[in-house]
């Protein structure tokens, strides 16, 4: 990874490696925190050298912050990111392995990165992925993407959930 300074030149100061089994599947988005911090998703398998599955937040340097350790095990992509004004993330993907920390392809994690158990998504997503999240008003969470449903209830491509 690099950044870039405001005339487009490399900022040398930043140095971040991420990498993927898989080097030509390599897929990596970012999001600047209200903290300085970066926010990293996408596919991949480890930032810096050290295993971090498809999530991690980055110093303003671009070294690993060590105090996030995200509960992504069961997931091979992040598609989708929402931050909460708490710091609490919310992740959306299409293929969240079942009996992992995160399931239902939609979940939310505590500011470390441990999954936050008071997010009840019931049986999530069936059917497709969370291509989008928008929090809105800090109560609801907007879900778009290619699904047939949201927990028990037929929903296509769309649901709104209270936070």
């Amino acid at each position: 990874m690099a950044r870039l300074n405001s005339n487009g030149t490399i900022d040398p100061t930043f140095t971040a490696d991420v990498t993927f089994v898989n080097a030509f599947d390599i897929k990596v988005n970012t999001k600047l925190l209200s903290n300085g911090k970066i926010l990293v998703w996408g596919k991949f398998d480890t930032v810096n050298g050290a295993t971090r599955r498809s999530l991690a937040v980055l110093n303003n340097n671009g070294s690993l912050d060590t105090t996030f350790n995200p509960a992504t095990s069961g997931a091979e992509t992040i598609l989708s990111v929402a931050v909460q004004s708490d710091g609490k993330i919310i992740i959306g993907s299409n293929n969240f392995r079942y009996n992992t920390p995160v399931r239902g392809n939609v979940a939310r994690l505590n500011a470390d990165g441990t999954v936050d158990q008071t997010f009840n998504q019931g049986r999530g997503i069936g059917g497709g992925g969370v291509r989008a999240l928008k929090i809105r008003s800090n109560t609801r969470l907007l879900i778009g993407g290619n699904f047939y449903r949201y927990h028990i209830f037929p929903r296509s491509g769309l649901v709104q959930i209270n936070l």
